[in-house]
């Protein structure tokens, strides 16, 4: 019965297919990663993340409830000399403090449904990507700030990548290794600004009221860069976005810049039907409001939906 049983959960715990005697690959799921520390949110979480060896290389923290406006109320500032990599994902912290003294070699680090209210006081001068989805810093009352707070020190950033990052003021990128950045629902944002004279790849999906995409001429690191640097071809990509002409301009007068419109791609969160119809209204709003400039904001929107109902 023992011999059977024990068949039984090895059978259920191999992998299914050919199996072969290679070395897994890096990415496997199966693969054991030295040094590093999985947490799920219990009630003890705070101890746990206080007892996490100084040694540890990566940390993931995890939590089976992806609600993503509840109030946190975890800390994690703790000394980890060799940490490279961070994962919060659904976990919803107060606070939340990397820097040169406590992760100096932090290399990735991934923020999904964080807590709105959490202070955000990150520097790392060694950034190399960074990942940033469900979040509305404006809640705690400084709402781009944080986020250009560490875009600021990130000055060897090479890849971006943010969903429903809600922040109105405009986001602030400057690294001399940026190679792709993707702008995903952050429907207030006001404007972009870089510098970034690696950039390949530029998608912007569901922003709605961008008016300002500069590309800055100049910046400190340029005196960094190699002598006879040339910029790689850039491919701006628009997605469910209501680009103002000027800006789509200031884009075309990037040296290297390709525009790709492309309503039907990008990647779908289950919302793409609703990305669609939102870009939609944005646009209807806009032209009633140039056309009518002493019409309120509310009669704008109540005609601006009559028309949209019109037109299905």
């Amino acid at each position: 019965m023992r011999f059977k049983q024990a068949v039984t959960a090895a059978a259920r715990n191999t992998r299914a297919g050919e199996h072969k005697k290679d070395p897994l690959a890096k990415g496997d799921t199966r693969r054991v990663q030295p040094l590093t520390v999985h947490i799920k949110e219990c009630p003890r979480l705070q101890s746990k993340i206080n007892d996490i060896p100084e040694d540890t290389v990566s940390v993931i923290i995890t939590s089976a409830d992806y609600g993503y406006d509840d109030e946190g109320k975890w800390v994690f500032e703790k000394k980890l000399p060799n940490l490279r990599q961070l994962r919060l994902d659904g976990v919803k912290f107060s606070r939340l403090v990397l820097n040169p003294e406590l992760t100096p070699e932090l290399r990735k680090l991934r923020l999904v449904n964080l807590g709105h209210t959490c202070d955000i006081k990150v520097q790392c001068p060694k950034l190399k990507e960074l990942v940033i989805h469900y979040l509305t810093p404006d809640e705690g009352g400084r709402d781009s700030e944080q986020i250009n707070e560490i875009l600021s020190c990130a000055t060897k950033l090479e890849r971006f990548d943010s969903y429903k990052l809600w922040v109105r003021k405009p986001l602030e990128f400057a690294s001399n290794n940026l190679e792709s950045i993707y702008i995903h629902r952050s429907d207030a944002l006001e404007g972009l600004r870089f510098w970034a004279p690696n950039l390949k790849e530029l998608k912007l999906q569901a922003n709605y009221q961008l008016d300002c995409v500069e590309f800055l001429k100049y910046h400190p690191l340029k005196a960094s860069l190699p002598e006879g640097h040339t910029q790689p071809k850039l491919e701006v990509t628009i997605i469910n976005c209501n680009l103002p002409p000027a800006v789509r301009r200031d884009i075309e007068a990037h040296p290297t810049a390709v525009i790709i419109n492309n309503d039907a791609g990008g990647r779908d969160f289950g919302a793409g039907g609703v990305e669609a119809h939102w870009a939609k209204m944005y646009a209807a709003n806009q032209n009633l409001q140039e056309a009518n400039p002493g019409m309120s904001d509310f009669e704008v929107q109540m005609r601006a939906m009559m028309s949209m109902m019109q037109s299905q």
